[in-house]
């Protein structure tokens, strides 16, 4: 969530920039979250006995609403993946209303 709140105010704040600010603005929060993907995969990883591979982390980064919920089909057990994977969507769904709040605040801060 603190990576929706980073994009939040980073677009907000920087909503009239362009070129390497903008570019900033837009990846920053963005490999913030990715680095806290791979820090909860790893540790979910250990909880579940299942390794990743290599191709698979590449889809986490190039498309991680695709291939985090294949991660959670191929670790979880049978009867716990369909909840697995609403619960990744349900946390996706909040970080996008929380950077949405923060963007409207930050506008509205900003004048």
């Amino acid at each position: 969530m603190i990576s929706g709140v980073l994009a939040g105010i980073a677009d907000g704040l920087l909503a009239e920039t362009t070129g390497a600010l903008r570019l900033v603005a837009d990846f920053g929060p963005t490999l913030i979250g990715l680095g806290f993907i791979f820090a909860w995969l790893h540790h979910d990883e250990m909880q579940h006995a299942y390794r990743r591979s290599p191709l698979l982390n590449i889809g986490i980064v190039l498309v991680a609403l695709v291939f985090v919920p294949v991660y959670l089909v191929r670790s979880r057990p049978a009867g716990r993946r369909f909840l697995a994977v609403m619960l990744f969507f349900a946390v996706v769904g909040l970080w996008l209303v929380i950077g949405q709040l923060t963007a409207q605040a930050a506008r509205h801060l900003a004048g």
